[in-house]
C-alpha cells in the first residue's frame, strides 16, 4: 500500500464551501485537504474559509501547492511509506470526525451518519468504522 490509496477510499461527505470557482475545483481541493498529512485539522478548517473569500487565481494556486504536496509525498519510495500511511490514516480520521460533527449539528444533509471506511485491497479489514 502507497500513501494516498486510503484517502481515494475514504469519501468526502464535508459540504463545497462557496468559492468563485467551479464545483470541480472546490471538489479537488477538498480531496486533497482530507488526506493531506502536513496541515492540522484547524489549518484545513482555515483554508476552507480564506478559499471562500479568494480570488478565482489564488484558489487554483492553491489546489497546485496542494497536488504537488500529494505528488511528492507519492514519490517516496515503498520503505518509506509505512510513516506516511500511518499520518494518512491519522488525518482521515480527524477529517470524518469533523464531518460527524457537522453531520450532528445539522450543517451536512445526509441520509445517514459520514461512515469513516478506509480500506485497500491490500488491507481489506483496515479500519472500518462509524
Amino acid at each position: 500500500m502507497r500513501y494516498g490509496e486510503l484517502t481515494k477510499a475514504q469519501p468526502v461527505h464535508f459540504p463545497l464551501f462557496r468559492s468563485n470557482v467551479d464545483d470541480e475545483t472546490i471538489r479537488r481541493i477538498l480531496y486533497y485537504l482530507h488526506g493531506d498529512i502536513s496541515l492540522s485539522i484547524l489549518e484545513k478548517l482555515d483554508y476552507m474559509r480564506k478559499l471562500s473569500r479568494a480570488e478565482p487565481w489564488q484558489v487554483y494556486s492553491v489546489l497546485e501547492i496542494l497536488k504537488e504536496a500529494h505528488d511528492r509525498f507519492m514519490e517516496i519510495p515503498s520503505i518509506g511509506q509505512a510513516p506516511l500511511i500511518c499520518q494518512e490514516r491519522v488525518a482521515l480520521y480527524e477529517w470524518w470526525q469533523m464531518e460527524y460533527v457537522a453531520w450532528m449539528g445539522g450543517d451536512i444533509e445526509l441520509d445517514s451518519p459520514p461512515q469513516f471506511v478506509v480500506c485497500s485491497p491490500a488491507e481489506p479489514n483496515l479500519v472500518s468504522s462509524n
